[in-house]
């Protein structure tokens, strides 16, 4: 008898075999980091972080949604605003598709560097003024559509900012009817307050005082323009709202 076992065929069947020649996913090297926890979504809903992602891409679609319902009116009162309503609802919308589609570190982190955008501007124009367009520097009043559209913008970065934190929380299988509920009860919302925020008045623009109701003399002329005061503030205030049937106290007057 042989001291030294038999030597395994290098040619063997079992050592050829794609199971043998696969290295096993659960074995990794000391000191690499484990792989993300999003994954593409093809099966439907199967886990509760699936479940929190149609959500979060449902808070995104939502604010999209209202950005382009005000696209026209903000493209009426300057191109280049308009532009960048219609811009930023389409990239809202395209975001909350792509997370739908399959979960990356990369899209997640735009998404909450994009809403954080979104709201800090949002911020600017109701506080300083944006400044730039034909109203630089005039604060806006906030209305119910902007104060809806950054709610959901706000949700959209926290959501976002917890599943980067927590990369692999919520891979636990979901009970179908609970996932089904819990995305049903999340549309509902987001739809139901897109929909008051696009159906609400328009916004006022620059403060929200009412426009005088006429042109009345004040015998002054701050500007040195040859112009009085007083007459000047009306047709400011009728040219600047001519759009905004919405705007507190402003009601269209005939010019004589």
């Amino acid at each position: 008898m042989s001291p030294h076992p038999p030597s395994p065929d290098l040619l063997s069947p079992d050592l050829l075999s794609p199971d043998a020649l696969t290295p096993d996913a659960s074995v990794r090297a000391p000191g690499t980091p484990a792989p993300y926890a999003g994954g593409e979504c093809r099966g439907g809903v199967t886990t509760r972080r699936d479940t929190a992602r149609v959500a979060l891409a449902l808070t995104a679609a939502g604010a999209g949604a209202i950005h382009l319902a005000l696209g026209p009116e903000h493209l009426r009162e300057w191109v280049v605003l308009g532009a960048g309503f219609y811009a930023s609802g389409v990239l809202q919308l395209l975001w909350a598709g792509a997370l739908v589609r399959r979960e990356s570190r990369l899209l997640t982190a735009l998404g909450a560097l994009g809403s954080l955008a979104f709201i800090m501007v949002w911020v600017v124009s109701r506080t300083s003024g944006l400044p730039v367009g034909p109203e630089a520097f005039a604060p806006e009043a906030a209305g119910v559509a902007d104060l809806v559209c950054v709610a959901l913008e706000a949700a959209t970065m926290l959501g976002a900012v917890v599943l980067l934190r927590r990369p692999t929380a919520g891979l636990t299988p979901a009970r179908r009817h609970v996932a089904r509920a819990l995305v049903a009860a999340a549309a509902t919302v987001v739809l139901g307050s897109t929909g008051v925020a696009v159906a609400a008045p328009g916004h006022a623009h620059g403060s929200a005082a009412p426009c005088p109701a006429r042109a009345v003399p004040t015998g002054v002329d701050a500007n040195h323009n040859s112009a009085d005061d007083g007459v000047e503030a009306f047709f400011a205030c009728q040219l600047r709202h001519e759009h905004d049937g919405g705007h507190v106290g402003y009601r269209p007057q005939p010019l004589r």
